[in-house]
This record gives C-alpha cells, structure tokens and sequence, in this order.
C-alpha cells in the first residue's frame, strides 16, 4: 500500500469539478491532518460543503 500526503486545495479541485471519486479510484491511501484541514474549510464560510473528514 502507498501513501500520498495531501492537501485541502486538491480535495476542493476535485469537488469543484463534481469527480472527487476519481483520487479513489488510484491504489493509494491519502494522509492529511485533520486540525490543518478543518482550518483550511473555514473561510471561507461553506468552502467545505461536500467534503467529509474521516
């Protein structure tokens, strides 16, 4: 298994354009840290409807 660290503006560019299945679709797990993402959705305010932190 790889891992790819990301970042949030990858996760919104994909949203975007209505394909965030398709980073899913690769043999990856994606890293991301969750306290720099959540500040990364929050302004601003709605810039992280339809993405879901796991």
């Amino acid at each position: 298994m790889e891992y790819i660290s990301s970042d949030t503006n990858v996760w919104l560019d994909f949203a975007t354009i209505d394909r965030l299945e398709l980073p899913f679709k690769l043999p990856f797990t994606y890293l991301m840290n969750e306290e720099a993402a959540e500040d990364e959705l929050l302004n601003p305010p709605g810039l992280g409807e339809g993405i879901v932190l796991y």
